[in-house]
């Protein structure tokens, strides 16, 4: 119970990282959720967010919990506790994890920002890479959890295809004129294509940053 507490506690430390920067670049809607057995996410709007603001923003989760944890470890009084032992340690372990060029980790994340957007093959690829090493781990860990994550990145990838051509559909379309509202734009394209229910949740409001 007690490592739970500790684990739960770096968590929305990671995440507070994210939200403070979201709300330091003026991004809308921004909130912390929890997803049970998954882990936490932190969730913002910004139109046109520059390449920077997004670098900082998911070096905003893991970067302060390594600092904190490097520092805490030089601490003896928290070094020679059992419960500050264990915090240092998943300090250093999940930010340091988090930090893997593995999509959707924030280092995945980063990559797939600065080499793999409007890519579409490339993109694929690197997703494909994701799901073999999350599938290798959730077989060689026997974590169930792994395994799910493996399969949601997964359900990215032909989406990644779709997201491609309704992108260059809207940019054809703003170059006419821009939709109103683009929230629309994209629901109704939806509508005309069905996805099934996994696909939607896969498909997620992140996409959206794209038409911005």
């Amino acid at each position: 119970a007690t490592g739970m507490v500790v684990l739960l506690g770096v968590i929305l430390f990671h995440e507070l990282g994210h939200y403070l920067a979201m709300r330091l670049f003026d991004y809308r809607d921004t909130t912390i959720f929890f997803i049970p057995f998954l882990g936490a996410a932190a969730t913002g709007r910004k139109d046109r967010p520059s390449l920077a603001e997004e670098m900082l923003i998911l070096l905003a989760g893991p970067m302060p919990g390594l600092v904190l944890g490097a520092a805490l470890a030089f601490v003896p009084a928290i070094r020679e506790n059992e419960i500050g032992r264990d915090l240092i340690l998943m300090l250093v372990a999940v930010n340091l994890f988090n930090l893997f060029p593995i999509f959707p980790l924030d280092g995945g994340k980063i990559v797939h920002a600065l080499l793999f957007a409007g890519r579409p093959l490339l993109d694929a690829a690197f997703k494909v890479l994701a799901v073999a090493s999350f599938g290798a781990l959730g077989w060689w860990s026997g974590e169930a959890v792994v395994v799910v994550i493996a399969v949601f990145v997964a359900l990215t990838i032909p989406l990644g295809f779709r997201t491609f051509r309704m992108e260059a559909e809207f940019r054809a379309e703003e170059r006419v004129s821009r939709p109103p509202d683009i929230v629309r734009w994209i629901f109704g394209r939806l509508r005309e294509k069905p996805m099934i229910f996994a696909q939607k949740i896969a498909y997620g409001p992140t996409n959206m940053k794209a038409f911005e």
